[in-house]
């Protein structure tokens, strides 16, 4: 991905598409700031940002904070959660925050008790700092389309590593709640650690075989 982003400033070794042009409306652009106007105007009409508001969510979320109850999915992250969800991600990419994966992973223990504080202040308070809610868009050369057409790209979204730190926490523990209750369906195999869309097929050629 980085080598794409050299390539659109001309820099990168990918013939297919360093120091090409994009072509759009009859105008040719060259400059990287004509380009980044572009895919912001193209971009912005695809994907909104005025998303609907779930105020029932929001309703929700406050009434159970306000409360203070009892539940397990509200209490402090503990060391090993932390743990385990630094030592997953490899990727390289960095948010505007500039703090990559490897920063985070390569922290002391004591540097991961801190951020442990700045989890467990976060979750209790339903407060997400604004810096991981920004996004660097990354204009991406699809698969075998041509370079010089701004409708062969799409965008991918660089967010702080941090905030993606967050959100995994809260996905690994979703998860446990969610499988330790026995809530998800045992015929639901999509979005579920150890299972896969393929097993409904095993499933069903098992069916037709033993009927």
């Amino acid at each position: 991905m980085w080598s794409f982003v050299k390539n659109m400033g001309g820099n990168g070794s990918d013939p297919s598409a360093a120091g090409r042009a994009i072509v759009a409306d009859g105008s040719t652009l060259f400059t990287p700031q004509e380009k980044a106007e572009l895919f912001l105007n193209r971009f912005c009409r695809i994907y909104h940002k005025d998303i609907a508001n779930k105020s029932y969510l929001k309703t929700t979320i406050d009434c159970k904070i306000a409360t203070h109850s009892n539940d397990p999915l509200n209490d402090p992250f503990t060391p090993e959660e932390i743990d385990k969800a630094i030592l997953k991600p490899k990727s390289k990419a960095e948010g505007n925050d500039r703090i990559q994966n490897k920063m985070i992973r390569n922290l002391s223990t004591a540097n991961r008790r801190h951020l442990g504080d700045l989890f467990n202040a976060v979750l209790p308070n339903a407060y997400v700092p604004e810096q991981w809610k920004k996004a660097v868009a990354i204009p991406l050369l699809k698969q075998g389309k041509p370079a010089e057409d701004p409708n062969s790209y799409r965008p991918v979204s660089l967010t702080s590593c941090l905030g993606i730190t967050f959100e995994r926490l809260m996905a690994n523990r979703l998860h446990w709640f969610l499988e330790s209750k026995g809530i998800i369906n045992t015929a639901q195999t999509g979005f579920r650690r150890g299972c896969s869309t393929t097993d409904h097929i095993a499933q069903l050629d098992s069916d037709i075989k033993t009927s």
